[in-house]
């Protein structure tokens, strides 16, 4: 079974590693830098940085261009977008029913609405990722 050429089987490995590489830099962002960095500016300062809320973004950031670049259909943005989105939600949930404090859930509306929300930013990312890779494949080729 392919679609644009790409065997879906064949693609499965590289969803679940690119799965593994943003939750992967969800997990920095929140132990490492939301724990260890923003909230203790919080605790001595009352305040935080501007850099660092952009330190928070950045690794999801990086995260979701590499995983876009190597995408060549808009199906496989929407579908890595989706799925990348309902994993970090997952997480954020397992943060939630964990007992953290920073990651409340005002319930099931606010989970979806978070959701879709993350799914729209992802998909924006990894898409704007995949036009500029194709987009230099394109180049090479000429």
């Amino acid at each position: 079974m392919t679609h644009g050429g790409r065997s879906v089987r064949g693609e499965l490995p590289w969803l679940g590693l690119s799965l593994c590489g943003i939750l992967s830099a969800h997990a920095f962002s929140h132990f490492i830098i939301h724990r260890g960095a923003i909230l203790a500016s919080l605790a001595a300062s009352g305040s935080v940085p501007a850099w660092m809320w952009g330190a928070l973004f950045l690794p999801e950031l990086v995260a979701c261009f590499i995983v876009g670049w190597r995408l060549s259909s808009w199906w496989q943005v929407v579908i890595y977008s989706v799925t990348a989105a309902a994993a970090r939600q997952a997480f954020e949930l397992a943060l939630h029913l964990a007992g953290d404090a920073t990651h409340a859930i005002d319930g099931p509306r606010h989970a979806l609405v978070t959701t879709f929300v993350v799914a729209l930013v992802y998909a924006l990312l990894v898409g704007l990722a995949s036009a500029s890779g194709r987009q230099e494949r394109q180049l090479d080729r000429t």
